[in-house]
């Protein structure tokens, strides 16, 4: 009988690849599992960024309805349990081992990699959890993820950029069409981005989506979508500001779900995790909308804790387009503010463009190394970075150090980078007996 650590070892080692893109493998153990719809309503969330804080939201969300719901994650940031919710709570560890002992029983001969074991068995456990409601994030693209052997009933794309282009093709309209790949004829599709590649929308008139590539311009009632609905941010809904304290999404039709408070998550993601909900369900209430607001969170995005008397804002954004969504939070959030940047990459980011997009706002990178298999030393990291008179620091916590000694007057430390990055800052906090409860 293994315990959990000793199953995640196990398969981490039993496929010879980290990632092996293709559903042949998976597809097989899920029909031996019997996991090819495992809820009567099924949200699958794809995109290059926001995907956790747009399936968070919609959890918060289906719950606040009374909804029984499942929920993935991908990556997790200290514990595996955070893959894998019921109702919102991390599965146990004894539900954990029951469910890989299940996929290694049905797998037999064919090699599955971590995240395909960690897919498959969050959707045995679903599978036998009697839900009314399932959100799935996809973890890498769309096409070929393993999430992608369900029919989403409603399908989200939260915005197309450039990241890991080895697999999903160098250019914007190649990973837009991979990650269109979740869409389902019949079924409505959330775009949470204004502008999309061409190739998204070539493919969604390919499944009689929208006629002749472009969304319809005709006023949509959130929670009576008809089938073949493309309800897109900007056009369809949209965050409206926030006015005495509180916050709302506003919808074409002139409804709008408000709420006395502003989400910890992103804005921008909750008013697309919102419109998915009215597509899947029903429209919310305002009062399950306030419920929501104030029960979502996202640990390690725009996530506010302190070191020593300085601020440290915590996120995990990786690549130019994640960056540039960040240096608007902090626009929004942090007005006029300075950030002393803590910052690791790892091998395959594009770097230069995080500290391109982020350069306004932060007066000082600090560069450390990051760890695990695509890890990038410091000194690398620094000169991939392109930035002038950067700290270099190899050791983890002496980089937090020499970024909190910069920080002056005002300044917030920045952590920021890749998931790795987080994860170790928060570990040094947990440590440091300072980090906040969540």
């Amino acid at each position: 009988m293994r315990d959990l650590a000793a199953w995640l070892d196990f398969i981490s080692a039993q496929h010879t690849l980290e990632i092996a893109m293709g559903l042949a493998r998976s597809r097989e153990v899920a029909q031996r599992l019997g996991v090819q719809r495992v809820a009567p309503k099924q949200l699958i969330i794809a995109g290059t960024n926001g995907k956790g804080s747009t399936a968070l939201f919609a959890q918060a969300l289906l719950i606040a309805q009374g909804h029984r719901v499942g929920t993935t994650l991908s990556p997790h940031l200290e514990r595996f349990n955070e893959r894998v919710l019921l109702q919102g709570e991390e599965v146990d560890d004894a539900a954990l081992c029951a469910a890989f002992a299940a996929v290694e029983e049905a797998r037999r001969e064919i090699p599955l990699t971590y995240y395909e074991y960690s897919v498959l068995a969050a959707l045995w456990l679903f599978r036998r959890a009697q839900l009314d409601v399932c959100v799935l994030e996809i973890g890498l693209g769309g096409r070929l993820d393993t999430i992608n052997l369900l029919d989403a009933d409603v399908a989200v794309i939260t915005n197309i950029g450039l990241d890991h282009q080895s697999y999903l093709g160098e250019t914007l309209e190649a990973i837009g069409a991979e990650k269109v790949a979740i869409c389902r004829p019949g079924s409505p599709v959330i775009l949470g981005h204004p502008q999309m590649p061409a190739s998204v929308y070539e493919a969604l008139a390919a499944l009689d989506l929208v006629s002749g590539g472009v969304v319809s311009p005709r006023r949509v009632a959130p929670g009576r979508l008809s089938p073949g609905q493309v309800v897109q941010y900007g056009r369809h809904f949209w965050r409206a500001g926030e006015a005495g304290g509180g916050w709302s999404v506003q919808f074409a039709d002139e409804v709008a779900l408000e709420s006395s408070q502003v989400p910890a998550i992103a804005q921008h993601n909750a008013a697309v995790a919102s419109a998915a909900v009215s597509a899947l369900t029903t429209h919310p209430t305002n009062a399950e909308f306030d419920r929501a607001v104030g029960a979502a969170t996202n640990p390690g995005r725009a996530e506010l804790s302190s070191y020593a008397g300085v601020p440290v804002l915590l996120d995990v954004a990786h690549n130019p387009a994640g960056a540039t969504f960040l240096a608007n939070q902090l626009s929004e959030r942090y007005p006029g503010r300075r950030f002393v940047a803590c910052a690791g990459f790892l091998a395959d980011k594009d770097a230069a463009g995080v500290c391109a997009a982020l350069r306004s706002q932060v007066r000082q990178w600090v560069i450390t190394s990051t760890r695990g298999s695509r890890a990038m030393p410091a000194a690398a990291a620094a000169r991939a970075c392109g930035v002038q008179d950067a700290i270099v620091e190899p050791g983890f916590a002496e980089a937090v150090h020499r970024a909190h000694d910069a920080c002056v007057g005002t300044d917030m430390m920045l952590v920021v980078g890749s998931f790795y990055q987080v994860q170790a800052m928060r570990e040094f906090l947990l440590k440091a007996d300072n980090i906040p409860s969540l």
